[in-house]
Parts: C-alpha cells; structure tokens; sequence
C-alpha cells in the first residue's frame, strides 16, 4: 500500500527487512541480490530489529514475533516502530 513504516538491517545475516503496517505485511531482503527471500503477512505490523539470524517484529494487536519466527501475544500492548534489540551482556 506504499508505506513502508520500519527498515532494519541484519548484517550478520545480510538481510534487510521492511514492515508496511497499512499492507500487514513483513519482507526479507537479500542485501546482496534485491531479492525477496520471505514474507509474512501479521496485521498493523511496524516495529522491527535484527535477531539472531532473523528480524524480530512488533504488530499493534500487541503480537511480538521473535527472529526464530516464534510468536506470542501481549494483548495488552500495542507496538509502534520505534524498537531496539538489546542484548544481554556475556
């Protein structure tokens, strides 16, 4: 729907991701070639980091999707872009 509301990039991984909250959906570049290497379609999705080899992501339904793909609920919250991954010390 031509908005795009978070870009993060995975070096690690060599992925960059775009959410679109207002097309409810989630995308997985390859930096190197362009191309798209997965989709995912979570309703008002936005906040957005790298994780592990993954993106971690955040919805306004309060869904967290953690970079594994796992997927829990805090219905209680609603997210918005603004999201750091912050890594417990060693």
């Amino acid at each position: 729907r031509n908005y795009i509301g978070s870009v993060a990039a995975n070096p690690a991984a060599g992925t960059v991701a775009v959410t679109s909250p207002e097309g409810n959906s989630l995308a997985v570049i390859d930096a190197a070639s362009g191309r798209i290497v997965a989709t995912r379609a979570l309703v008002e999705v936005c906040g957005l980091a790298p994780d592990g080899s993954g993106f971690m992501a955040t919805t306004g339904n309060g869904e967290i999707v953690e970079g594994n793909g796992t997927m829990r609920s805090e219905p209680d919250y609603v997210w918005d872009n603004h999201m750091l991954r912050i890594a417990q010390p060693a």
